[in-house]
């Protein structure tokens, strides 16, 4: 295959280093000159310390990297801004192609594309016009991406529901399915001595007892997320013995820590703020509760199911493609049934359950998203 060279575009920074760094080791290993196109100083999860090091990392991996001041603010003259950025940048690389994310930089990317005539891949990681969805959602966002994929060369989506619409609504010139960003399953096998000694370490810093249920739950503190139904659903649920982890930072933490002081489930709500250790604290806790009310397919609930936890999550689109049985999901913010689920899990989560969610895993093994990735990026680089 010839050389070829790419330009990676997502909006920020923890974007790319979050999802899309196997996708840049892949590129490099393919014998690709690769580009990166981020914001590394607004809108990031990343804290500035952690954009220097995705840097450092880009440097050490032969990756050029470009400030480009894209927003996800939908009407903003900082789309103009970054417009230009992006054109400025293209226009002097001439690239092969661009495989861009997010909808508002992928936004900028198709049109910077059009105009220089670079081809493009876009990677929609959840459309934000799906089943549920506000009819605004429909109103403002599938127009846009309808008329923009006139000009995107293939869309890669990462779940079913996100495929078969963009087969047959949207009208790029080739669309593909992959399992996700992928996740290494090997990782997560170890002996049942070496899990019982981290379950035990993890409680004991946490000051859970043996007799004590925890629920667990990773993500951003965002609306997105709704880790207030799992409080809410707390509250209905009368044994102290039942505690909630919640593992992540964002704006909803204030307002998080009040709900559960008004419901008085205060003293068994554990805010742990940014954790590095989850696979950690997957061992310690008992049961992990996944409350989203929008995902693409969510790393999270793929990263518990790895690790044989009975999961109860929302009966959303990714989420899903994830787990065999319906027995333990619910419909979005309904906090009596998530209440119901909890304490049935916490008597008796069936092991089969376990076992044929951990089995339909297996198609998301990060070997197997690897492989397909090169196939798209073969195609690209051969249009």
């Amino acid at each position: 295959m010839k050389s070829f060279k790419v330009l990676m575009v997502t909006c920020t920074a923890s974007m790319t280093g979050q999802f899309n760094m196997n996708n840049l080791r892949l590129l490099k290993d393919m014998g690709a000159s690769v580009h990166v196109a981020c914001n590394f100083r607004e809108g990031n999860t990343f804290t500035d310390a952690e954009c220097d090091d995705l840097r450092r990392t880009l440097s050490g991996m032969d990756i050029r990297y470009h400030q480009v001041d894209f927003t996800r603010r939908g009407l903003s003259m900082q789309h103009k801004k970054s417009y230009d950025q992006l054109l400025r940048i293209c226009s002097n690389e001439r690239f092969d192609f661009i495989h861009c994310h997010t909808p508002t930089a992928a936004a900028v990317a198709r049109l910077v594309a059009r105009k220089t005539g670079t081809k493009i891949l876009y990677t929609a990681h959840g459309f934000h016009f799906f089943t549920g969805a506000p009819l605004k959602n429909w109103l403002f966002f599938f127009p846009i991406e309808r008329y923009l994929s006139k000009y995107t060369d293939a869309i890669v989506t990462i779940n079913r529901e996100d495929f078969g619409r963009a087969k047959h609504l949207l009208k790029a010139g080739n669309v593909f399915y992959i399992p996700g960003i992928g996740i290494d399953i090997s990782s997560y096998r170890i002996s049942a001595d070496e899990k019982m000694n981290i379950r035990q370490r993890i409680r004991n810093t946490l000051g859970l007892s043996k007799s004590d249920t925890a629920l667990l739950n990773v993500g951003e503190l965002i609306n997105r997320k709704d880790q207030e139904t799992i409080i809410r659903a707390l509250s209905l649920i009368k044994d102290p013995r039942i505690v909630l982890l919640l593992c992540g930072q964002g704006p909803e933490e204030e307002h998080l820590r009040q709900k559960a002081r008004e419901l008085g489930v205060e003293d068994r709500v554990r805010m742990l703020g940014f954790r590095d250790d989850i696979m950690d604290l997957h061992k310690a806790a008992d049961i992990f509760v996944f409350s989203s009310r929008q995902e693409g397919l969510p790393v999270a609930l793929m990263e518990a199911i790895a690790d044989r936890m009975p999961v109860i999550t929302t009966e959303i689109r990714g989420n899903t493609d994830l787990v065999r049985s319906r027995d333990f999901t619910y419909r979005p913010g309904d906090y009596k049934t998530l209440a119901e689920l909890i304490k049935l899990a916490s008597k008796d989560y069936p092991g089969t359950i376990i076992r044929e969610n951990s089995a339909r895993l297996k198609h998301f093994d990060i070997n197997n998203v690897e492989q397909k990735m090169r196939q798209i990026y073969e195609y690209m680089a051969e249009l």
